[in-house]
């Protein structure tokens, strides 16, 4: 026997399992051949396997090998009844010298029955014999097959060589169109799966609706808009469900709505709706027939969230109100604004006259200190009428100039307290009016970077109007910083006057304290300098185009 098998060997083997599994009374068959100390396996066959395989193995301690050395012996029919777990089975075994010398079949009765029937004996030893017997005439038929096949395939490739020299050259000519044509379906392939991932991927909903109003195809957009996770699950389900469009869910009848309309007009069908699986708001919707007039199935339906948009214009409004009102509240503070500055160049003139008034008062302080010493020189010469007469009217105008000086610093220092607050109220509204519109304009810039519904010119249209309001923002910024600088120098100017009025009253009080107890005591008031400046406010209260927001810094 060869130590290999031969094709035709296999599609004997393949033959001799599937003829006697056709009995149904068994649960395996072996097939082999044995020797003195080892045998050889040619064939496994189960109800659903059919395995031809050499497998040589040494006689063991175990069933299979036990059988075979008992069939080796004698040259019969042999079993033995075996037992896994609480089932019992039978191994049957006959020689098969027609097969091979020393050659045998084996048949297990597992899951089948605890033994073999005589008659399914009887029938496993005849057929196994009888198919053993044509095992010669059965290969010699599989050989004469294969050398029909052989031929004909021969011929087949002599025709083919025949048939490739005379059409050498239109077989050239055809391959060109196949490589032309290959690469044509591969751009047709590429661009029909960017479409495809277009479809799936784009932030819109898209699906197609039949003529019975139940959805074909649907994107990934439109499943996830009608609150479901795939989108098979919207498929073959009616559009009615999601959205009004004229029909109710369980009405097939499309003819007056506008899936009907569109059907027939063969025309873009657009309408905006404010609901979408029962979620309120602004929907855009567009219906298109899908395919040539007369002959279209489907609708498509474009739907689009325009939530977004519509909230962004409605606050882009109330902006523009706002806005509008802000610019005419900030008229009225521009005219307090010069009211001020006008007040503040009177105040300027009263400051320097009071210059003046302290220098002259000056003067003639160190005139009468220049008499008093002239005095005293008389008074050590006894000339005691003359010099008592003199520190009188000495003593009478220093009390005059004492309470004028005293009446004037109250009254400057009333004054400027007052302008001054003035000033740093106006300076505060113009603070609160910036605040106000900078956190408005970012307000309306972060709507406006989320709003993607926004055509060009929209979004053109509203960038020009956030530009007009920020030159306006600029410009009361730029009103600002000279106002700011005009509160510190008036504050400077009070706490300098105030230094000065309460020198002069000090030294006037000093040179007459014997004549002048009885006058009120000159309490200095002293202006709280907290200087104001300009700075720039927070990042997250300034706007995206850096407009620098102006706050009081105390």
């Amino acid at each position: 026997m060869s130590p290999s098998l031969s094709p035709l060997d296999i599609k004997f083997l393949e033959l001799f399992a599937q003829t006697l599994l056709a009995s149904n009374c068994f649960s395996q068959l072996i097939l082999g051949y044995g020797g003195r100390n080892t045998f050889t396996l040619h064939l496994r066959a189960t109800p659903t396997q059919v395995h031809a395989k050499v497998i040589e193995a040494e006689y063991r301690d175990n069933p299979l090998s036990q059988l075979v050395q008992k069939i080796m012996t004698t040259r019969a029919a042999s079993s033995l009844t075996l037992k896994q777990g609480d089932v019992s089975f039978q191994m049957l075994g006959f020689p098969l010298p027609h097969y091979a010398e020393g050659g045998f079949v084996i048949f297990d009765s597992r899951d089948v029955a605890p033994e073999f029937p005589e008659d399914a004996v009887a029938f496993l030893r005849t057929k196994s014999y009888a198919v053993c017997s044509l095992k010669d005439p059965l290969i010699q038929s599989f050989d004469g097959y294969q050398r029909k096949v052989d031929q004909l395939k021969s011929e087949m490739m002599s025709m083919c060589f025949e048939f490739e020299q005379n059409e050498r050259k239109n077989v050239s000519s055809l391959k060109d169109k196949l490589k032309e044509t290959d690469e044509l379906l591969e751009i047709i392939k590429r661009s029909r799966n960017k479409l495809y991932k277009l479809f799936d991927n784009i932030s819109v909903g898209l699906c197609s609706v039949n003529r019975d109003n139940r959805i074909v195809s649907a994107n990934r957009h439109f499943a996830v808009m009608a609150g479901k996770k795939e989108v098979k699950d919207v498929i073959d389900t009616p559009i009615g469900r999601y959205m009004n469009l004229g029909t109710q869910e369980d009405v097939t009848d499309i003819s007056d709505c506008l899936i009907g309309q569109a059907f027939e007009s063969h025309e873009s069908v657009s309408t905006v709706l404010d609901a979408f699986q029962g979620k309120s708001g602004v929907y855009s919707v567009e219906l298109f027939a899908l395919g040539e007039q007369g002959v279209s199935d489907e609708v498509g339906i474009f739907v689009k969230d325009m939530s977004d948009l519509a909230a962004t214009q409605r606050s882009f409004q109330d902006f523009q109100k706002f806005a509008k009102k802000k610019f005419e509240t900030m008229g009225s503070l521009h005219k307090e604004y010069q009211s001020v500055v006008e007040k503040h160049k009177m105040l300027m003139g009263k400051y320097l006259q009071l210059t003046k008034d302290f220098e002259s008062m000056s003067h003639k302080c160190s005139t009468l200190q220049v008499k008093y010493e002239q005095s005293a020189k008389l008074l050590a010469k006894d000339g005691m009428s003359k010099l008592l007469a003199e520190k009188v009217e000495l003593q009478r105008k220093s009390r005059e100039a004492v309470h004028l000086l005293t009446k004037q610093k109250t009254t400057v220092d009333n004054l400027m307290t007052e302008r001054g607050m003035l000033l740093e109220n106006t300076a505060e509204g113009y603070r609160k009016i910036l605040y106000q519109m900078t956190t408005f304009t970012n307000k309306i810039d972060s709507l406006l970077s989320r709003s993607s519904g926004l055509n060009t010119r929209q979004l053109e249209d509203m960038q020009q109007m956030l530009q007009t309001t920020n030159g306006g923002i600029r410009e009361v910024s730029d009103r600002l910083g000279p106002l700011l600088q005009m509160i510190n120098t008036t504050r400077g100017l009070m706490a300098d006057m105030s230094t000065n009025q309460n020198f002069v009253a000090s030294e006037m009080a000093v040179e007459n304290v014997d004549t002048i107890e009885n006058l009120p005591a000159l309490v200095p008031v002293e202006a709280e300098s907290v200087p104001y400046v300009p700075s720039q406010a927070p990042a997250d209260a300034g706007s995206s185009e850096g407009i620098q927001l102006f706050r009081l810094n105390t």
